[in-house]
């Protein structure tokens, strides 16, 4: 994995702070400390209950974002859209951050899947 994030580094994707962390778009690459594999499975729910979308359009470097989310496991500006739609959908707290709250009830979503409750 190394030797992909220097290339995400010097093609300008990333950027790599004095402490280590990488950032994307502005968004720090663990979100407090979160481990890679809870965000992926975060990332895989989110896709499967279809709020976490690859961007419309043939334009690359939002796609490219997207996938460089994905591949890397971090919760960058696509990941935090769609954590923010599904806590509106759900009425949690909207933050576009994976609290406890939120996880459990994405948890609860995929393994029985219901409708969002009506406004």
């Amino acid at each position: 994995m190394g030797n992909i994030l220097s290339r995400l580094v010097k093609s300008g994707v990333l950027q790599k702070s004095k402490s280590g962390m990488y950032t994307i778009a502005g968004q720090a690459y663990k979100e407090k400390g979160l481990p890679e594999a809870l965000i992926r499975r975060t990332q895989q729910q989110l896709q499967r209950l279809r709020y976490l979308t690859a961007p419309a359009g043939f334009r690359k470097r939002p796609l490219r974002q997207f996938e460089n989310e994905l591949y890397l496991g971090i919760i960058g500006p696509h990941t935090q859209i769609a954590l923010r739609k599904f806590q509106r959908s759900f009425q949690l707290p909207v933050t576009g951050t994976l609290d406890k709250m939120t996880q459990d009830t994405l948890d609860k979503m995929v393994t029985q899947p219901k409708s969002p409750p009506n406004f």
